[in-house]
This record gives C-alpha cells, sequence and structure tokens, in this order.
C-alpha cells in the first residue's frame, strides 16, 4: 500500500480521537483533551517506532501525527496568557511537556519489555 494512504489512514483515526478527546472538557480552565491526547500520544509512539514499517507509517505518522496536538497547546496556553492566567499558561506547556517525555518513556519501557 501507498505510505501515504498508509499515513491518511492513521490519520483520520487520529484525528477523529483527538476530536473526541477535546470534547471532554471544551471549555475548561485547563485544557484536558488537549493534555490527554498529547499523553496518550507520547505513550503510545514507542510502540508504533517498534512495529514493522507499514504500522509505523500508519500510526507513528498518522495516528499519532493527527492526535498529538503542539499546535493546539501552544493556542491554547496563548490563550490563557491572554486572559491574564500567565502561570496558567507557563504550567500549562511545562506540564505537557514533562508529562509528555514521562509517558513517552513510561511507553518506551513497557514496549520495550513487550517486544
Amino acid at each position: 500500500m501507498d505510505n501515504a494512504v498508509l499515513v491518511a489512514l492513521g490519520g483520520s483515526v487520529g484525528a477523529g480521537l483527538r476530536y473526541h478527546l477535546y470534547r471532554i472538557h471544551p471549555r475548561r480552565e485547563i485544557p484536558l483533551g488537549t493534555f490527554a491526547a498529547n499523553m496518550l500520544g507520547c505513550f503510545l509512539m514507542p510502540f508504533f517506532l517498534m512495529a514493522g514499517r507499514e504500522t509505523y507509517l500508519s500510526f507513528s505518522f498518522g495516528f499519532t501525527g493527527s492526535l498529538t496536538t503542539f499546535s493546539t497547546l501552544i493556542y491554547e496556553s496563548f490563550r490563557l496568557a491572554e486572559r491574564g492566567n500567565f502561570k496558567l499558561s507557563i504550567g500549562n506547556v511545562i506540564l505537557n511537556l514533562l508529562f509528555g517525555m514521562m509517558a513517552f518513556t513510561l511507553g518506551k519501557i513497557i514496549a520495550g519489555g513487550l517486544l
């Protein structure tokens, strides 16, 4: 199957999941849907990196690429700062990055132990 088709298929699933995660708390002060999407993508990425080429392309580029939301993270953090919530804005970025690294590490440990 064509690589672009694999990425597009994975991307459509990731984008759909991202939308549903957003709907968890779309208007909360702390954007939990974005946080959940980023943590899930960071956790799952090591599993996809260890998979075969087709799975790797479809899920690492497609699924996690459309699921994780760095641009949304920055936009939501900017909006928090714009409303005067500077501590929440910086905290949101730091927590996403810190917990993202931890989720990736946990996924790598588990994926490495299973494969």
